[in-house]
């Protein structure tokens, strides 16, 4: 099995908990980097990841 499939995967689902961070528990972008990255300062990253998120879900 090629390790791409995994690692997507894997990536699919933490863009999903991105969505529900934000969506469902109505954290702030600082606070979802600092409690998943452990990097408050990241914001950028979990804002991409949020919209990838959104389109797995196709929201």
């Amino acid at each position: 099995m090629p390790t791409t499939i995994p690692a997507r995967a894997l990536e699919h689902r933490a863009a999903v908990r991105f969505v529900r961070l934000r969506d469902t528990h109505g954290l702030a972008w600082r606070r979802i980097a600092a409690v998943v990255l452990d990097d408050a300062d990241r914001q950028p990253s979990v804002l991409w990841m949020y919209e990838s998120g959104r389109r797995h879900l196709r929201l």
